[in-house]
């Protein structure tokens, strides 16, 4: 089958493959209207017959768009296209999270890896996650599928200092298997089994009917055990004992945690909750004397080798401009199960000349606006000398007669609130000419010279004359601090509620992530509707889909 290059009418230009599962595929792209690059995930051409791969692929974008949190990968946008053989695939645009899965990172320097990681190290990668987690089960999300390869570790983690380390660059990905308890049905029967063998609870392993948030929990502590142990656990890792091997080479107090997480029995384990399972590992931290640098350096060293980094350079690199290509015509119209996407609602046709929120200024523009201020500032000073050459005096030729003794009548001094200005009026007309004061008594006048100039070139005195302003550039208007959302259809009402847990009303709201709380009828609750993040400035308009359960924005 030919290799799809785009998607969206040309938005998303596709880079290259980043990876696959057993139902999806995710490449790299280029969104051509705001020129960043993002990750695209899509069934399997192969599986999109199967009606089951389509709905959980829908079930999945469900959940996914309910989420919310810095340490979870964000869903930008989902719609549907068709392949070359007029096949309908849905996907979704999630954030690209440039960097190395957690699993990659672990594994033997034989394989490329860093090796077994310090427990500084696997802390501060645990952390974050737990943080997102304790978010999505307080909204009734369980993840289901908690492993090293669904946890990215990104370069911006690389700091200036071995002691730097941003929490911000550990992302959780992939909800493929995640649920919403609070929406929709299971897409996992009782008897089916998904997940990763060593990282699942055992009441995961026997039925998905009764898994709880305690499930999720249970794989972070199998994970801590595999970051330091240097590999995956056993699949009987809730058997072993403090005394075996396999716990004996991890230090205390992260071989004290790892196994109070990995009980068999859900109500015996240490930790009960992810905010318990954090403070744990914060107490473990505070005594950690670990040096990061080894590892950050080493991340570095990945970023400048990666293939992936250097396709993105070159698909976004200088000098390229990116245009969204037209609609192929007569595209055949194929099979496919896409019931649980309404193209009205789901992917509409934005016009193909709408701009971006944000458009970076392309950089042949900005040297033009460059060259224009050059010239506008050259003309100014232009347009400033001829003023000035025009209001100044001309120069007077010097007398060979005797000395002039001038004096200035003196004039009364303005009395307050008169109209009278303070310095004295100058004689108007083109001669006119100040008259000599008459000679007093006794007094001698000495003769006025001549000037040598035509009486009629008009003599301006020296005086502060008004000075055409120069024009300054205006300086463009400032962006307003706050973004708005609007509802126009598909819902009664809509609530934005923050990281923070506060909840906003639609209108001017404060520039962030939010999560989209929509209510469909009068008589039910608000539910989790999916998420919105919103730029200084930005306007959007959110459309919902009640038999979806889904609110977009545009």
């Amino acid at each position: 089958m030919e290799e799809l290059k785009t998607l969206a009418k040309g938005r998303y230009k596709i880079v290259q493959r980043l990876g696959e599962g057993g139902m999806a595929t995710v490449d790299l792209a280029i969104d051509a209207r705001r020129n960043i690059p993002v990750a695209i995930k899509r069934p399997h051409e192969s599986q999109l017959r199967f009606e089951k791969v389509v709905e959980r692929f829908a079930q999945e974008v469900r959940t996914h768009g309910r989420v919310v949190h810095p340490n979870v990968v964000v869903m930008l946008d989902v719609g549907i296209d068709r392949l070359a053989d007029g096949t309908r695939t849905p996907y979704m645009a999630i954030e690209y999270v440039g960097g190395m899965t957690v699993e990659a990172c672990m594994w033997p320097t034989s394989r490329g890896g860093f090796g077994p990681l310090s427990p500084g190290i696997a802390g501060r990668i645990l952390l974050p996650l737990l943080g997102a987690l304790r978010v999505m089960h307080e909204g009734g999300v369980l993840h289901r599928d908690i492993k090293p390869a669904n946890v990215m570790v990104g370069w911006d983690a690389v700091g200036h200092r071995s002691t730097v380390w941003d929490p911000n660059a550990v992302k959780l990905m992939d909800f493929g298997i995640a649920r919403d308890t609070d929406v929709g049905p299971r897409q996992t029967g009782t008897k089916v089994v998904m997940g990763t063998d060593g990282y699942l609870a055992p009441e995961q392993l026997r039925s998905t009917k009764e898994v709880d948030h305690r499930a999720d929990l249970y794989s972070v502590g199998a994970m801590l055990w595999a970051m330091l142990a240097g590999r995956d656990p056993n699949e009987d890792l809730h058997n072993l004992t403090l005394e075996d091997a396999d716990f004996a080479s991890i230090p205390d107090p992260w071989r004290t945690i790892a196994f109070g997480e990995t009980r068999y029995k859900r109500e015996e384990r240490a930790y009960q909750t992810a905010e318990e399972l954090g403070t744990a590992i914060e107490a473990a931290l505070r005594g950690c004397a670990d040096r990061l640098g080894p590892f950050e350096h080493w991340l570095a060293q990945k970023k400048i080798a990666s293939p992936v980094e250097a396709a993105l350079r070159r698909a976004s690199g200088k000098g390229m401009t990116m245009v969204a290509e037209a609609e192929e015509p007569g595209v055949p119209s194929g099979s496919g199960h896409t019931k649980w996407f309404d193209e009205g609602d789901m992917a509409p046709n934005a016009p193909a000349d709408v701009l971006p929120d944000i458009v970076p200024l392309p950089k042949s523009r900005v040297r033009t606006l460059g060259v224009a201020a050059l010239v506008a500032a050259a003309s100014a000073l232009v347009l400033f000398g001829i003023v000035r050459a025009s209001v100044e005096p001309h120069p007077v030729a010097e007398t060979s007669g005797p000395e002039v003794a001038l004096t200035t009548p003196s004039l009364p001094a303005p009395s307050v609130g008169s109209d009278v200005p303070a310095d004295p009026v100058p004689p108007q007309g083109p001669n006119a000419v100040p008259e000599p004061p008459a000679p007093g008594v006794g007094s001698q006048v000495s003769p006025i010279a001549k000037p040598r100039r035509p009486v009629d070139v008009p003599v301006v005195p020296v005086t502060t004359a008004p000075v055409a302003p120069v024009p300054v550039p205006v300086a463009p208007a400032p962006v307003p601090e706050t973004g708005s959302v609007h509802l126009v259809k598909g819902a009664i009402s809509i609530a934005l509620v923050g990281s923070d847990g506060v909840s906003h009303s639609a209108g001017a709201v404060a520039p962030g992530a939010y999560q989209i709380r929509a209510t469909f009828s009068a008589s039910a609750d608000p539910v989790n509707a999916g998420s919105v993040t919103v730029l200084a400035g930005q306007d959007l308009s959110v459309s919902c889909n009640e038999t979806m359960s889904l609110c977009k924005a545009r």
